[in-house]
């Protein structure tokens, strides 16, 4: 028997790269990681329906103050699934425009019920690989969606929402039970005891 000493360290993928390595921890396939691996791997786990892993990663939709993009902001709210509501949380910026921050698999639910299709092309249109398997839609895309946010001001509350980091922690199964049991983090991605390296 090994003995292994436990760690937790910081996850510093971004991106399609940290869906990557949430995904390939599961798999035990760390090993297989290139510069390119993650375009085809992503696609595989969304085909498979392993959307756990992208909740680890998000996106930011910017909707200005007009009535269109009001009207968008309402359909979100009211008609996101219970389930995730807590994984889509609209945030208002000092100058009025709304931000509304979500991880890939809880936007990916939203999509999947609301069905808005100026919502699904403007996703699709700028995250094609995250969304590659939603209809196509000919219409227009909401303009500057994604805008970056640096230099937008958020009151300190809500500035925490935007703040968000993954960690690679190795311990006992028991410890990892209780941390998917017994705590509000938004991604938990799990090696499988099916596999081993």
């Amino acid at each position: 028997m090994q003995i292994i000493e436990p760690k937790v360290e910081l996850v510093t993928e971004t991106g399609y790269k940290k869906i990557e390595r949430a995904g390939r921890i599961c798999y035990k396939s760390e090993d297989k990681i290139t510069e390119t691996s993650h375009q085809q791997f992503i696609k595989n786990i969304i085909s498979r329906g392993h959307d756990s892993v992208l909740a680890h990663e998000s996106l930011i939709l910017h909707l200005g103050t007009s009535e269109e993009h009001r009207e968008i902001l309402r359909k979100i709210i009211l008609n996101t699934p219970l389930a995730v509501k807590d994984r889509i949380i609209p945030l208002q910026a000092k100058n009025g425009d709304v931000f509304i921050v979500g991880n890939i698999r809880a936007w990916r639910e939203v999509l999947s019920v609301i069905k808005d299709q100026q919502l699904i092309k403007t996703f699709k249109n700028t995250y094609s690989l995250l969304f590659f398997d939603f209809e196509d839609y000919d219409v227009e895309v909401i303009e500057d969606a994604f805008t970056p946010i640096s230099g937008v001001e958020f009151d300190q509350i809500q500035a925490l929402f935007l703040m968000r980091e993954s960690f690679y922690f190795r311990f006992s199964r028991a410890s990892s039970h209780q941390l998917v049991r017994h705590t509000g983090v938004e991604a938990i991605s799990q090696a499988s005891q099916r596999y081993c390296n």
